[in-house]
């Protein structure tokens, strides 16, 4: 009779890691990053795809259970996991798992997570994000591609595009939030505005863990109507020229951004004047003052006051 290896004896034994993203249906690239993060650290599935990385019983949570041949490569996941919920406010509450992995032995291999499973079985699903997005809640924005001979970009925005290579990844910044005020959601006319990053992570609150924006948006009126380029071709169409008054919650904050707007007047260290060019100054109006007293309300609540009513 053949001798019984110690493997065939004692099973694989594997570092088994497992987690939940609450809510994560609705939110684009979630699961996709969880297949490329389980690449990264050789990740293989617990039995079959359908118990490791799935929505159990229609629900929108995504339960996640991946066994690793290696205890540190499953401890490196889990500090994926937990710098993704710590660095960032919008995931606290988002992302639970067991901060140990648990030793198991089962009798049979265990199969590899490789990214392109995901291509294959959930090609329907959401475009694929990387992680970094993820950390910075790409995930809720939409981006475009920053075309030098497009117009449409610059009516829409308050930063100065024109030292951006063609081809930098610019996003389309709510005004008034979408989660909070779906009406204005899709009015891509008068409640987006174009920005990099930078102006994108300060407007949008993503350099706190409190969430708090560093930049508040004031309507400060309407400069007139104006017959603007709209297209590559030199389509002209009616805007109105509302006037934006920015303000920065500190002057590091100020003395960083400032250089990157354009044409704007200073009225003080802390505070610009611009310019946005809309199809309706009323309803540019409603979502700029919905934006502005959401950001007051968060410096008074964390120490910075207002004279503004």
């Amino acid at each position: 009779m053949a001798p019984t290896s110690k493997r065939q004896t004692v099973g694989y034994k594997y570092y088994e890691i497992s987690a939940t993203f609450k809510d994560a249906e609705p939110r684009k690239g979630i699961r996709a990053t969880v297949y490329k993060c389980a690449e990264k650290y050789h990740g293989r599935y617990r039995n079959s795809v359908g118990e490791s990385i799935f929505y159990p019983n229609e629900s929108s949570d995504l339960e996640v259970h991946l066994r690793f041949e290696e205890k540190r490569d499953a401890q490196d996941f889990l500090v994926e996991l937990s710098r993704l919920r710590s660095e960032h406010h919008r995931f606290h509450d988002m992302i639970e798992f067991e901060e140990e992995p648990l030793e198991v032995s089962v009798p049979n291999k265990a199969n590899p997570v490789f990214f392109g499973h995901y291509v294959t079985t959930d090609s329907t699903s959401p475009e694929c994000l990387t992680f970094a997005d993820l950390l910075t809640d790409y995930s809720k924005l939409t981006t475009v591609v920053y075309d030098p001979t497009d117009p449409r970009i610059s009516l829409c925005s308050l930063e100065d595009f024109r030292m951006l290579p063609p081809g930098q990844r610019l996003y389309k910044c709510h005004i008034a939030s979408k989660s909070g005020h779906a009406k204005y959601a899709k009015d891509m006319d008068n409640n987006i505005i174009y920005a990099t990053q930078n102006f994108r992570n300060y407007f949008d609150g993503m350099q706190t863990d409190s969430g708090d924006s560093e930049i508040a948006l004031q309507y400060d009126g309407c400069d007139g109507e104006f017959a603007v380029p709209v297209d590559v071709v030199g389509t002209h169409e009616k805007r109105y020229k509302v006037i934006v008054r920015i303000i920065f919650r500190n002057e590091a904050i100020a003395a960083f951004m400032k250089v990157r707007f354009r044409d704007f007047t200073e009225e003080s260290p802390l505070e610009l004047r611009s310019y946005l060019f809309v199809k309706d100054p009323e309803v540019a109006k409603t979502v700029l003052d919905i934006k502005f007293k959401e950001t007051m309300a968060q410096w008074v609540v964390h120490g910075v006051d207002s004279d503004d009513d």
